[in-house]
């Protein structure tokens, strides 16, 4: 038998990582793209109230997921459901940050009262380590509405790179024809 050559190794290795990592993508995505169960989350906002996904089953949660690069466009987007749906009772509203690209040497605490001084539109939830994003499979730098129904499940899942009018009148067919329960309370 031959002795591995070093080139031989070293294209062994590489195919062993990257089948690793392929297999470790698969895993991390599996079941999450196209299942409509809820992953259980529970984030705190700048005040440090802890928000529990889990005790709000019966009720209908619309999550609105963005980067801090895309900042403006999340509170357009916010702004554009408050305007619909600030009022009423029975959908709750939350922006989830992902805070994961913020310099190291930005202290959580200076960032918390940056937060606390802009007020945002719906309570702001801190997603330091990205981990929720991930599980409702929100792609970094994207994005995303996700809308759970009063059954605990996924309604819609939309992905956006920024506002437009025309994408609003779409997910808001979508979310109403989703949500009967909201959609037949009145405002």
């Amino acid at each position: 038998m031959k002795p591995l050559t070093k080139m031989s190794f070293i294209l062994s290795a590489m195919f062993l990582t990257l089948l690793c990592g392929v297999a470790r993508a698969d895993d991390t995505a599996s079941g999450r793209k196209g299942d409509n169960s809820v992953p259980p989350f529970i984030l705190e906002d700048a005040n440090g109230n802890k928000y529990d996904l889990s005790a709000m089953k019966g009720e209908c949660v619309l999550l609105l997921f963005g980067p801090n690069n895309l900042k403006n466009e999340n509170e357009k987007w916010a702004q554009a459901f408050k305007d619909l749906y600030g009022k009423r009772a029975d959908i709750k509203v939350f922006m989830i940050a992902d805070m994961r690209g913020i310099p190291f040497f930005i202290t959580t605490d200076f960032i918390k009262e940056q937060i606390r001084k802009e007020q945002p539109v719906f309570p702001l939830l801190l997603d330091w380590k990205q981990k929720v994003n991930i599980l409702y499979g929100i792609d970094l730098g994207t994005l995303g509405i996700v809308a759970i129904g009063p059954d605990g499940k996924i309604v819609l899942r939309h992905k956006s790179s920024g506002f437009d009018p025309s994408e609003l009148k779409l997910v808001l067919a979508a979310l109403e024809s989703a949500l009967p329960l909201a959609q037949s309370k009145g405002n």
